[in-house]
């Protein structure tokens, strides 16, 4: 039998103007350098993206999808970014073809007749 064990191992890296969290330490330790030498949470956050790229690439990528809420103190202002991806205006019609299927074969003749239209 395989018993797993919970191991506490991560630790909140250090800035004195904010902080970083990803879900692994170079991801945050990175993310919170560049917040010490005068970066803002956006530089942060896309440094923080490209070191779990590289560390967790199973897990993470710059090419993934998201919502980010950026407050623009000279402003006032906060705006919403939303990056999320979206499927194209056809995938509808081609998941509710597949409905129902339940073969590999049947998938992708659906997916052959939806691309021929």
């Amino acid at each position: 039998m395989i018993r797993s064990t919970l191991s506490v191992s991560k630790r909140t890296p250090l800035a004195s103007r904010g902080m970083v969290v990803a879900e692994h330490p170079r991801g945050a330790d990175v993310g919170a350098r560049i917040l010490e030498r005068g970066g803002n949470a956006v530089d942060a956050a896309v440094a923080t993206a490209f070191v779990m790229t590289v560390v967790e690439p199973f897990m993470s990528t710059v090419a993934g999808a998201g919502t980010m809420l950026v407050h623009l103190a000279k402003r006032g202002e906060t705006v919403a970014l939303d990056f999320n991806g979206m499927a194209p205006l056809r995938a509808s019609g081609w998941a509710k073809a597949c409905a129902g299927t339940t073969t590999v074969e049947e998938v992708l003749r659906v997916t052959r007749d939806e691309a021929l239209g």
